[in-house]
């Protein structure tokens, strides 16, 4: 099982600055009641398992992709270009949240995922589905597991050798 570390994180240290974003500095616990209040939009609009993204703010995107996996759903990220329709006949999901539907989602101080306990995910469990870049043809869609990132991330610190700072 795989820990959710933004979560672990928010716990462990709250204050701490998760991302800057456009100068501003987000925290592990601003961060994670972001991704709460995402949770709790989602809740009331999206019933299905499978949820279809177009969303360009990439915080965004990443709280929302976080929000759905602790939902138990599956996030698909279509990318914003014309031949999306082919994208979305491939795998017979709509485009269920935008970056509009932001506007709607009210962010609360309070966090609704936590429940005093650690969220933990199966590490074969399809975190994303992601389309390939269709160079040769009609993109495809891909689903990616915790364990897929989990061993790209460990190839990439190989190449760069990441520190705390970054």
């Amino acid at each position: 099982m795989i820990k959710d570390i933004v979560q672990y994180r928010a716990k462990l240290n709250p204050n701490k600055i998760f991302i800057i974003d456009q100068n501003k500095n987000i925290t592990y616990l601003d961060f994670n009641q972001q991704v709460s209040s995402i949770m709790q939009y989602i809740n009331k609009i999206c019933e299905h398992k499978y949820i279809g993204l177009q969303i360009s703010n990439k915080i965004k995107l990443l709280q929302t992709i976080i929000a759905l996996n602790r939902l138990n759903k599956i996030p698909i990220i279509y990318p914003p270009h014309i031949n999306i329709r082919d994208n979305i006949i491939a795998t017979k999901i709509k485009i269920n949240l935008t970056d509009e539907h932001f506007n709607q989602v009210k962010y609360n101080k309070k966090d609704y995922s936590q429940n005093n306990k650690i969220i933990k995910y199966n590490k074969n469990v399809t975190q994303v589905i992601l389309f390939t870049s269709g160079t040769t043809g009609i993109p495809k869609a891909c689903e990616l597991t915790y364990n897929n990132f989990k061993h790209n991330t460990k190839l990439w610190n190989n190449i760069i050798n990441f520190s705390e700072e970054d």
